[in-house]
């Protein structure tokens, strides 16, 4: 009887791994946050999209003309998005940074909850580089995040 005592700790431990996503909580937090930054290096071009439950906002500013639009995601929207992340492993892709770079853009996204003191970000801007090992994982949470914007027109060179 004593065996089977010890290994309930054990039972216990094993069944809240899977609730950990990977780094994420199972299911989306109330206050979770996304934001996705596209710059276009020296070009006078850039986007922003800032998700929050309450609010979401994508700011497009090409050669000087910007476009802002406000809009909202339902609850399901943005389980939807929670979930996508924790299928293509957000917080386990690697990239590295150094060196110097010139004149160059990309992406960046940092998620947020529990008022931002749970973060992460994934940087393939500037002078860091997602590993390739991780570009098919990392390809479609940018194309996903960038459909949910309405009027979206990131442009890619």
């Amino acid at each position: 009887m004593k065996q089977y005592l010890a290994l309930i700790p054990v039972l216990i431990f094993c069944s809240w791994l899977p609730a950990q996503q990977n780094g994420l909580p199972a299911t989306r937090p109330s206050d979770f946050t996304l934001t996705f930054h596209f710059d276009g290096g020296m070009s006078y071009r850039f986007e922003e999209i800032t998700i929050t439950r309450d609010s979401c906002i994508s700011k497009v500013n090409e050669q000087g003309k910007l476009l802002i639009c406000r809009f909202k995601l339902s609850a399901a929207a943005l389980d939807s998005l929670y979930t996508m992340l924790q299928q293509n492993q957000f917080t386990q892709i690697e990239y590295l940074s150094g060196g110097q770079v010139y004149d160059r853009g990309g992406e960046k996204i940092t998620i947020g909850w529990n008022n931002n003191q749970q973060r992460y970000t994934v940087n393939d801007s500037q002078n860091s580089f997602v590993q390739k090992a991780w570009f098919l994982q990392w390809n479609a949470i940018i194309d996903y995040v960038t459909r949910l914007a309405p009027n979206n027109k990131i442009i890619f060179d």
